[in-house]
């Protein structure tokens, strides 16, 4: 007899997390870029331009991780515990973060206490003023900015 499970879909859960490369795990905001975007100060300059438009600044205030293109990671397994943590994810889907979810670019996302923005890769913020206009629309709501 077959089992009632076969058709369901398994998830293989990764035990990695992703590289806190400034601030702490403490940080009330974390920030999450591809490691491309990591490596490169013209758009470590924008973020932190980005970070300033709300009060913030590496690395006071703020863990930057960095994900590496090809792996999967682990951010519930990192989170544990924690909560009121500000997540931001710059071009990275929640899947590659270990979270079964839509892509649901620009919203933010309530995981436990702690919020999850994913939004577009910097590169694609620094070119395009649609998606830099989108993103301060939403950074103005995470962080609860009057307009």
């Amino acid at each position: 007899m077959r089992s009632p499970f076969s058709k369901l879909t398994y998830y293989k859960l990764p035990d990695q997390h992703p590289e806190i490369i400034r601030g702490s795990v403490e940080a009330p905001c974390w920030v999450i870029l591809r490691s491309e975007e990591a490596e490169n100060e013209s758009f470590i300059d924008l973020l932190s331009k980005i970070l300033a438009a709300v009060k913030l600044q590496l690395p006071e205030g703020v863990a930057l991780l960095q994900v590496e293109r090809s792996k999967n990671y682990s951010l519930p397994k990192m989170l544990g515990s924690l909560q009121g943590k500000r997540i931001i994810a710059f071009g990275v889907t929640p899947t590659r973060l270990g979270f079964q979810l839509a892509h649901l670019r620009n919203q933010i996302i309530a995981i436990g206490h702690n919020q999850l923005l994913i939004t577009d890769a910097l590169q694609s913020v620094a070119t395009d003023q649609q998606a830099k206009r989108a993103l301060w629309t939403v950074l103005q709501r995470l962080f609860e900015i009057e307009s």
